[in-house]
């Protein structure tokens, strides 16, 4: 409600309706509650601020890797468009110690979910002085570190989506039509990728002979060049300028021939096309491509019609003429693997273990399974190792000692119809606590005694919520259980007391926190608001109060002041914060997808406990 007030003043500020006297208290609250660029450029401001404020290191020259992902990603879209700011953005940006010269030094964070039009533009301009188009797929391998690919085609359905709703060309459209005019063809990406490879295939000035069958082209361009003159009437005349800049006229299109090419020519037009000469054989994983030609998906069709016995003979002699293990026996990727190894140890002797562990460490990991698989091997392959010094009898005495069987933990027969009565799991609660002082530890899986005490508490836990969403009432065994622990059944969910008790456990014995803690307490620190009041004071008790710097996460501080000593148990809270915390799911309710930990947004409506 209180976002809708302040709307509405703003728009009567702005027509000049709005009482001088509420203006002018208004401005005493907030100097800029009423700005004259977006009110969500300010908003975006003043998540930067509190960031910054908590002591948020701004690091333009790393991206601004200390920030949530979409804060990094606006600091930097304005270090782009510093100079175009106002004054008054200017001056705030200033306060946060992004001046003019700062943001000149930005550069963009690859590793984003959510990047900015100025980031991907980034990427854009430098694909595109490499490469001169924009035209790689949605798989395309990330540039950088920036799926590039995924991006632009996230692009250019947003600019299809309001080119049909509103008629009017996309708003970035002229930033990357600027880059490359050609990024988002009317006729479709697919052809424009074709024309691409025909223009890369093609010298300038080429005489490409349209009337003898384009006889001067490689394969696969001559057939694609006819199949436009097949239709050339049909194409775009931005189509037709295109295969005109390639030599390929209206003229030509006319008097175009086919190429005519039997089976057995297109065959050895694969052959020739062959990198063996280049790579030494022909283990080409299926993208691969040479000289424009598919030779990966080729050969793995050629695999496929060999496997099933309807490959000719001699197709079947020319390949092994040019690698005899073409189809190896192994399957593809343990070939690229023994390549690989056959690379490394080229000039070395493999006599000791330690003359495996000097190669690279994926080599040595391969080299060392295969001598433990040595007799499942087949015999070509056995063969091949031979040839690079690991014969049979060398293998098996570089193969690593079996590992020491574990002994197989006794499992205790699961119950159809375990007991969930409150009378039944009472004493192995009352033994756990007793035990480990609480009952926070114990999770679904949790056993204690052969009782399934984990499980027994999930069934408390929703039978308490049933009764209290069913009768208003308090459940009657919960005074029972609050007296072994006062927060066994918290208004959030239990697992978060879980990873709290893995924190305070290594707190109290002062030992530092491993990678799986911090990353749950830097999750915490990111949602600090957004926890239950109770939540906070419990992360007090480990050292741990609000958005502090990364680097304290492993200090422990020697007074806690101005904390409360007990905490009560009570689910009488503020209506906000009851809405704010992580509850227990309802009955019935489905589970909601938690945000990814490394990249936690600022503004979530729930935290990832």
């Amino acid at each position: 409600m209180v976002g809708k007030w302040l709307h509405s003043q703003r728009v009567r500020a702005r027509r000049g309706h709005l009482d001088p006297v509420l203006n002018q208290t208004l401005t005493e609250i907030d100097p800029w509650w009423n700005p004259p660029w977006p009110t969500d450029w300010q908003r975006e401001h003043h998540h930067a601020h509190a960031a910054v404020t908590a002591g948020t290191l701004l690091d333009p020259q790393a991206g601004f890797r200390n920030f949530d992902d979409r804060t990094g990603q606006w600091l930097y879209a304005q270090c782009v468009n510093y100079t175009a700011l106002q004054p008054g953005q200017q001056h705030l940006l200033a306060r946060l110690g992004l001046t003019e010269p700062v943001a000149g030094t930005a550069v963009p964070n690859p590793a984003t979910r959510h990047p900015a039009m100025e980031t991907g533009l980034h990427y854009a301009r430098d694909w595109a002085a490499q490469h001169g188009a924009l035209d790689l797929p949605r798989t395309a391998p990330p540039h950088l570190g920036f799926p590039l690919g995924r991006w632009l085609a996230t692009q250019r359905h947003q600019a299809n989506l309001h080119r049909d709703l509103f008629d009017t060309p996309w708003p970035h459209d002229e930033h990357l039509a600027r880059i490359d005019p050609y990024w988002n063809p009317p006729w479709g990406m697919k052809w424009q990728r074709r024309y691409q490879a025909a223009r890369n295939q093609l010298t300038p000035g080429q005489n490409l002979a349209p009337q003898e069958g384009f006889l001067n082209t490689p394969d696969w361009t001559g057939q694609w060049l006819y199949s436009q003159c097949a239709v050339y009437d049909g194409l775009h005349p931005r189509q037709q300028q295109l295969l005109a800049g390639l030599g390929l006229t209206s003229e030509g299109a006319r008097t175009a021939l086919p190429r005519r090419k039997t089976q057995a020519a297109s065959f050895v037009a694969g052959l020739a096309h062959a990198w063996a000469q280049e790579h030494g054989n022909l283990a080409v994983a299926e993208p691969a491509r040479h000289d424009g030609y598919r030779l990966g998906a080729w050969l793995r069709t050629q695999r496929r019609r060999a496997s099933r016995g309807k490959l000719p003979a001699d197709r079947i002699k020319a390949l092994e003429a040019i690698d005899p293990h073409w189809n190896p026996v192994g399957g593809l990727r343990w070939q690229q693997a023994y390549l690989a190894a056959r690379t490394h140890t080229s000039g070395r002797s493999l006599t000791t273990t330690a003359d495996l562990n000097a190669l690279p460490s994926a080599t040595a990991k391969w080299l060392f399974t295969q001598c433990s698989s040595y007799g499942s091997l087949h015999p070509e392959q056995q063969q091949l190792l031979a040839e690079i010094g690991l014969p049979s009898e060398r293998a098996r005495a570089l193969a690593p000692p079996p590992k020491t069987p574990q002994p197989a933990r006794p499992v205790r027969p699961r119950l159809k119809n375990p007991p969930c009565a409150f009378a039944a799991g009472l004493p192995y609660a009352q033994a756990w606590t007793a035990q480990h002082g609480h009952l926070t530890s114990a999770d679904y899986r949790t056993e204690h005694d052969g009782f399934p005490l984990g499980w027994w508490l999930y069934k408390q836990r929703r039978a308490a919520h049933a009764h209290v969403k069913r009768t208003g009432r308090p459940w009657p065994h919960n005074p029972q259980l609050a007296a072994l622990d006062p927060w066994w059944n918290p208004p959030w969910r239990a697992t978060w007391n879980h990873g709290w008790h893995q924190a305070h456990t290594y707190y109290s014995t002062g030992m530092p926190f491993p990678n799986q803690t911090t990353k749950w307490i830097r999750t915490q620190q990111h949602t600090w608001d957004q926890l239950h009041p109770h939540q906070q004071h419990l992360m007090t008790t480990i050292g741990i109060h609000g958005h502090a710097p990364l680097w304290r996460y492993n200090s422990r501080p020697v007074h806690l002041t101005d904390q409360p000593t007990e905490l009560i148990n009570t689910h009488e809270t503020n209506p906000e914060h009851e809405l704010r915390s992580s509850q227990a799911r309802p009955v019935g309710t489905r589970k909601q997808r938690q945000a990814p930990r490394q990249h936690p947004p600022h503004r979530q409506t729930q935290p990832a406990n």
